[in-house]
């Protein structure tokens, strides 16, 4: 039996920002986390995202 092992490439981000209006972050950042990615030739990448829905997305909480 052989034992391999393999990059993991773990990521986590607070994009909130990225889903404003006028997303003028999106297009450097995609170019930065992809250029990332493939720099780091992982076997496997793990992205965690918090604020997906943008800072001014607000759900009403009802009991």
């Amino acid at each position: 039996m052989t034992s391999q092992s393999g990059r993991v490439l773990l990521i986590t981000a607070n994009v909130g920002s990225l889903f404003e209006q006028d997303r003028r972050l999106q297009e450097a950042w995609l170019k930065t986390f992809t250029e990332r990615i493939n720099e780091e030739m992982a076997d496997i990448v793990v992205i965690h995202m918090q604020e997906t829905g943008g800072k001014q997305l607000v759900i009403p909480c009802t009991l």
